[in-house]
């Protein structure tokens, strides 16, 4: 409902375990445990510059495109050493100036000023928005958008924002629950993570059905492993 807020702390907190960091090379392993009546993410704005499930009732943006991506699109980390793909991902370099890990079968589409990768049917959705840095910071920003959950996605819950390190880069997790729409089929959950990375701020996000959502965690805890930016620190 409007004007509700909630502001998740960053220590016991119902439904999460905890995030370990495995150095700056290796990625994060993240062990989030939630309620099986979760929600996922909605179409309607999530807060300045926070992710939208563009699938979920958002038109796609005129001459954005889709795409399938391809096998030969990657190219060498930024820097470091890059942590193996595994079977059933292939590394994915993007015209917006990002690389990650991508599931198999997920198609592209750009509808500004997101990038998103969906896989057949929508059922999972990736997305990524490289923005301008919020004053308030990766945490001051997503506490935001946790406090305007029930404003902006219909039957907002369980919402949960954690302070930690991506890489040693102060970050701020975003875990929520929302009903999803009549062509969702049920609920959703959400993961996103936003760090400042030089003069900007990331966030990517895996939106999935409540009911796959440990395949969902899985595909987000690899596709940060992997993600880079040209000059990334890590």
């Amino acid at each position: 409902m409007p004007g509700r807020r909630f502001r998740a702390r960053t220590a016991g907190l119902a439904g999460v375990a905890v995030l370990v960091l495995l150095g700056a090379g290796a990625g994060i392993a993240m062990l989030l445990q939630q309620d099986g009546g979760a929600r996922g993410q909605s179409g309607t704005s999530a807060g300045p510059g926070h992710g939208k499930d563009a699938a979920a009732g958002t038109p796609h943006a005129s001459g954005g495109g889709r795409s399938e991506p391809r096998q030969g699109a990657s190219s060498a980390p930024a820097k470091g050493r890059r942590p193996p793909v595994p079977e059933g991902y292939r590394m994915w370099s993007d015209p917006a100036g990002f690389q990650l890990a991508l599931p198999d079968g997920f198609s592209r589409s750009y509808e500004p000023p997101r990038v998103y990768f969906y896989s057949p049917g929508k059922e999972f959705r990736i997305g990524v928005h490289i923005r301008s840095q919020d004053p308030a910071g990766p945490l001051g920003s997503t506490r935001k958008a946790d406090a305007n959950g029930p404003r902006d996605y219909p039957g907002y819950r369980d919402g949960q924002v954690i302070e930690l390190d991506h890489h040693g880069i102060p970050a701020a997790l975003w875990a929520f629950v929302w009903d999803g729409t009549s062509d969702d089929g049920g609920s959703r959950q959400t993961y996103e993570l936003s760090w400042d990375e030089g003069t900007r701020m990331c966030d990517v996000w895996v939106s999935a059905p409540v009911a796959e959502k440990s395949r969902g965690k899985a595909y987000f805890d690899q596709i940060l492993k992997t993600f880079r930016r040209p000059g990334s620190p890590y």
